[in-house]
């Protein structure tokens, strides 16, 4: 009989950088880091919530204390 696999939480790796000019570079990024099962955390894409009244930095810390 074949044991059933625990689900294992993915490995979270945030992508912080300028978002102007990479688009193309964050995608590819993206896409590859996905494609080896981690779980991608960058704003270009919207996983990260970019906060108004917060510095890009601010907006990437508060991910982190909420995740």
């Amino acid at each position: 009989m074949a044991k059933k696999r625990s689900k294992e939480k993915r490995l979270t790796i945030m992508v912080s950088s300028t978002v102007y000019g990479i688009e193309e570079l964050l995608e590819q990024v993206y896409t590859l880091l996905s494609g080896f099962g981690y779980e991608v955390w960058v704003s270009h894409k919207g996983t990260v919530t970019v906060y108004p009244n917060q510095t890009a930095l601010e907006s990437c810390l508060t991910a982190v204390e909420t995740m």
